[in-house]
């Protein structure tokens, strides 16, 4: 049987600068894996895209820093999609994210470092609470709001 468990890092606010930043440390992470390593899991999964813009090497050393404290195996969300595109033997992509320009620029830098070249991107813009936006569900426009975290009330203790 699958089962999934769930742990949260503190991330509040997303841009290129260095308080941002400091919120990847990878001391959180460690944290948030040896929780789920207390419920035995199979496999441990990142399943966030700050590697897109800190680079793969990044990437590299919180697989090499979780599985070193777990023993267990580790990956993440950018792996999958390089491996993905690796897959397709994709050289050309186009890029949607919910970005600014300082975290657009490095992704794009880091993309064309594995060599892709992105044709086509689009930013969102979106790291400000408050934002108003629309979403489009089922074909339908609905207005929306972003909302600081948690995005619903939680019952565990902090």
């Amino acid at each position: 049987s699958v089962t999934t468990h769930v742990s949260r890092l503190r991330i509040v606010q997303i841009s290129g600068d260095e308080e941002s930043r400091r919120q990847f440390e990878l001391a959180q992470f460690c944290t948030a894996a040896s929780l789920l390593a207390d419920a035995k899991v199979d496999l441990i999964l990142w399943n966030g895209t700050a590697a897109s813009w800190l680079g793969s090497a990044w990437d590299q050393r919180l697989i090499e820093t979780v599985e070193a404290q777990t023993g267990i195996p580790t990956t993440t969300s950018i792996v999958a999609i390089n491996d993905a595109l690796a897959r397709l033997g994709a050289r050309r992509i186009g890029l949607v994210t919910p970005y600014v320009e300082g975290l657009e620029t490095p992704i794009i830098e880091n993309y064309a470092a594995m060599g892709f070249k992105v044709v086509a991107s689009v930013r969102r813009d979106l790291t400000e609470d408050g934002t108003e936006l629309q979403l489009i569900v089922r074909g339908k426009p609905l207005p929306a709001v972003v909302v600081p975290l948690p995005f619903v009330p939680h019952r565990y203790a902090s």
